[in-house]
């Protein structure tokens, strides 16, 4: 089996800010999510918190600075941190399973 995104976007990629904030536009609950993205601490939570206003605002904060500070970020990651953070209808939205078409 072959992971890929709605739009044929491989799992495995990385994403970028934009595409975070159009496919995580229903996160409410950004904090938990972003507990559970590798690098992202309670202190960086709580300085996105502090510097930026709107949930709006501190999710694309969240989103710049993991892509930033965890180079080897990946949709997986996105995917993994829906499920602990228990956003599985996102999680659900965001993925789907494609049978490989390999030859």
């Amino acid at each position: 089996q072959e992971y890929k995104m709605s739009d044929d976007i491989p799992i495995v990629s990385k994403p970028l800010v934009h595409q975070l904030d159009q496919y995580l536009s229903p996160l409410v609950h950004w904090q938990t999510f972003g507990a559970h993205l590798p690098r992202i601490t309670n202190s960086t939570i709580q300085r996105i918190e502090h510097d930026y206003q709107g949930i709006k605002r501190q999710k694309i904060a969240l989103y710049a600075t993991w892509l930033r500070e965890y180079s080897d970020a990946t949709w997986d990651h996105v995917y993994d941190a829906l499920k602990k953070a228990e956003q599985y209808d996102l999680a659900a939205d965001l993925l789907l399973v494609h049978h490989s078409a390999k030859q």
